[in-house]
């Protein structure tokens, strides 16, 4: 097993949605931000990122990568509710070598 991915850095965090209405023959639709609905956005806040993974080899040319991330951002308790969120990714896939080693 080995260290894949290491980060700390700074996330925006801001929510935009859009809302369609549908009908008949017609569709409108509007887009929504949390300042346009008098919410103070969290904003930008300090984060990191830890993640581990390994290949195992099927065969010479095929093999099998798992991966985990633990994500995590501080956050402001009195804009969010939370003083954090955390998080865990998880991935999987299939590798083809097109050149044996």
């Amino acid at each position: 097993m080995s260290v894949r991915d290491r980060r700390a850095g700074i996330y925006n965090l801001r929510e935009d949605y859009v809302l369609t209405v549908f009908d008949s023959n017609t569709s409108t639709s509007a887009v929504f931000t949390d300042e346009s609905d008098g919410f103070n956005q969290i904003g930008t806040r300090p984060g990191g990122r830890v993640g581990f993974g390994t290949t195992f080899k099927a065969t010479d040319r095929v093999g099998v990568d798992v991966q985990a991330s633990y994500d995590f951002i501080s956050l402001d308790k009195s804009k969010s509710g939370v003083s954090s969120a955390q998080y865990v990714g998880i991935q999987a896939g299939v590798n083809f070598s097109l050149m044996s080693r």
